[in-house]
């Protein structure tokens, strides 16, 4: 099997000029706080971290600022707009006495109105409470463009790995290979992604598509 080179860049040149589509980008203004408050003599007894991953999903831990256990078990909040009993309850839970902490993890997709305010919000059972934060989220929209597809010029029979370049690369981005067996994906980043598939049949020139998937339905960037 032989990916003519032409062709190939004659497909990355329309995938560039055709994609339209736009994907959200997440980040956010600090990866943990300890500013808060709390019933304990207004001390700040609780630390409140965030980490994105996946692109759009992000995990929210709420532990002490020291370390330590939790000696009173109570209930457990992820808050967003404020961190008072009236503020949205995102996410709720339980957390046992003699626990580190309380992890948190949901899809920042689901959202709307950002950049987003999340707080940390326990309430003991022994009636004390304490509130951290806020982190701010914020999402920007990213154009993905495709740079190279390399090989061009894989070996009829072998397996091989191709790697897809660009910008803003989503991770459910896909390839797709004419008469290439067994296609895996192998993971990567925002500006590369890595497959693996076995040329087969025969030999020659084949076609290549890149598709991306929102959370609508999945669309090819190529044309024609």
């Amino acid at each position: 099997m032989k990916l003519n080179n032409m062709t190939i860049k004659k497909i990355l040149l329309l995938l560039v000029l055709t994609s339209n589509i736009l994907f959200a980008g997440y980040s956010f203004d600090t990866k943990y706080t300890t500013n808060g408050s709390s019933s304990y003599n207004n001390e700040k007894i609780l630390k409140l971290g965030a980490y994105i991953y996946s692109g759009n999903q992000i995990k929210f831990e709420i532990s002490k600022i020291d370390g330590t256990r939790f000696s009173t078990s109570g209930d457990i909040f992820l808050k967003t707009g404020s961190y008072e009993t009236y503020g949205n309850n995102r996410k709720e839970g339980r957390i046992l006495k003699n626990y580190y902490s309380k992890i948190f993890k949901h899809n920042l997709d689901d959202y709307s109105g950002y950049p987003k305010k999340f707080y940390g919000r326990y309430q003991s059972d022994n009636g004390g409470w304490a509130w951290v934060g806020p982190i701010t989220v914020y999402k920007t929209e990213l154009k993905p463009t495709i740079s190279s597809v390399t090989p061009t010029n894989p070996i009829l029979h072998q397996q091989t790995t191709f790697t897809v370049s660009g910008s803003n690369l989503p991770s459910t981005m896909k390839l797709w290979i004419d008469e290439c067996t067994g296609m895996q994906v192998l993971g990567g980043n925002s500006n590369s992604k890595s497959f693996r598939c076995t040329p087969s049949y025969k030999g020659g020139t084949h076609r290549g598509k890149v598709y991306l998937k929102t959370s609508r339905k999945p669309r090819s960037l190529r044309r024609g």
